[in-house]
């Protein structure tokens, strides 16, 4: 059996869950919008699991809608939001950062390319976005007119090409919506949305924007305070953490108005017509429980299996360099790296995006399946793409750099051994190839 270390694309079904969903696939055939009472059991079934999933992340149960993943949640929550703006905004719609998943950065391009106006911040080599900059973009007066001046033109220099017409401009008035993930998948930077969050709720509510993560790689590995960091907005998608493919979460505020992008029933407050995925949403409720629950005793793991991948990787292929935020190590392999306000590690606790030199990822990654190891060559969205990393080009790494990035993540079910044997696999795979030119 391989060495599967490819999490942060997809983690496998925990068992728990499994029997969950076995079991609501047995017991819930009806349509819960229907009155009989099949029907009525599906729909208390899917109640039971809203109303779990809200108390597990500390919301309301009216807050949360389900869809099919974390790309549905992540166009729902930005285009429900702005593409139906009747009238257009004095402030930017959007500010959103470079290294954001395409489900973020081509809806932000849509937009731009309908005449909103699109601000993406850059981030630094480590992937990490200043929250000074992203104040500056969104909030004309959180700085001075240089200072804002001066961060929108960095803003406009890493918009995509079909955006930059509707950017680098200092803000007249506040933007509609702030859009920063809780993790990069890619880079494992963890921005600090505590402090961001801090400053959004200190401002007045009609200078306040909206702020939506995506937090599709944080739960279940970091911790999430969503109502108190002032989040309106918040997408997830359940098999990032064991749940089920094909169900994804929706947290939303109050104060975030959406509008539907699919027409059709009134399922999920009218929001995202369509028979819901019971079975999938039961089982997604055990999951979320789980991830929560456990998030602390994974990270512990997942940090102390990444300590070691780098250091069996130093030991025996000193040339891999790491990307992302520095990680560094105490005796225990926890991240001594952290925000000082919240204590919130600056990476994922179980990604490392590794570049080697002379090696494509793409194509280790293929040589790696073959040999026993799975892992991706960049976000598993784009693994596939003859594209350079478009996180790593964000972080100034050069292009032939950006097509050599390898992630490993962990997961639930990694163990020691795995860690041992993917390094193994790897020193294996690139002596073989070294031994073939």
């Amino acid at each position: 059996m391989g060495v599967y270390l490819d999490h942060n694309a997809t983690s496998p079904l925990r068992p728990a869950v499994r029997s969950a969903l076995i079991e609501a696939l047995d017991t819930l055939p009806g349509n819960p919008s229907s009155v009989h009472g099949p029907g009525r059991a599906a729909r208390a079934a899917l109640d039971n699991a809203r109303e779990r999933i809200a108390r597990a992340l500390g919301v309301a149960e009216g807050e949360i809608l389900f869809t099919s993943g974390g790309t549905e949640s992540n166009n729902l929550a930005l285009r429900g939001l702005l593409s139906h703006a009747t009238e257009a905004p004095q402030g930017p719609s959007l500010v959103t950062t470079a290294t954001e998943h395409p489900s973020i950065l081509r809806p932000a391009e849509h937009l731009a390319q309908s005449g909103h106006r699109v601000v993406i911040v850059p981030v630094d080599g480590h992937g990490l976005v200043n929250t000074a900059d992203l104040l500056a973009a969104a909030l004309p007066a959180e700085a001075s007119a240089d200072d804002a001046q001066a961060a929108e033109a960095q803003a406009a220099d890493a918009l995509p090409v079909d955006a930059q017409a509707t950017g680098g401009q200092a803000p007249s008035a506040p933007a509609r919506l702030i859009s920063v993930c809780a993790a990069g998948g890619e880079s494992a930077a963890v921005p600090d949305l505590p402090a961001l969050g801090a400053a959004l709720t200190a401002l007045p509510p009609q200078d306040r924007p909206l702020f939506h993560t995506d937090a599709t790689q944080a739960l279940g590995r970091l911790p999430l305070a969503l109502d108190e960091w002032g989040v309106d907005l918040a997408s997830f998608s359940a098999h990032k953490f064991g749940g089920p493919r094909g169900v994804g979460i929706l947290y939303r505020s109050p104060r975030a108005a959406l509008k539907p992008q699919l027409l059709g029933g009134e399922q999920e407050l009218g929001l995202r017509p369509g028979t819901e995925n019971v079975a999938s949403i039961v089982a997604t409720a055990v999951a979320v429980e789980l991830a929560i629950e456990e998030q602390e005793s994974l990270a512990r793991r997942a940090t102390a299996h990444i300590a070691l991948l780098l250091e069996l990787l130093a030991q025996r292929i000193p040339a891999v360099r790491l990307t992302g935020p520095p990680a560094v190590f105490d005796q225990d392999g926890a991240h001594q790296t952290a925000h000082r306000a919240a204590h919130l590690p600056r990476r994922l606790p179980n990604t490392a995006t590794l570049l080697i030199p002379g090696v494509e990822g793409r194509i280790l990654a293929t040589r790696l399946d073959l040999a026993g190891l799975e892992a991706s060559a960049g976000s598993a969205c784009a693994s596939g793409s003859l594209e350079p990393s478009l996180a790593l080009l964000a972080m100034g790494y050069s292009e032939t750099d950006a097509r050599a990035g390898l992630r490993l993540s962990t997961g639930w079910n990694t163990t020691e051994e795995d860690i041992h044997r993917a390094v193994d696999i790897l020193w294996t795979t690139l002596a073989g190839r070294a031994a073939r030119r």
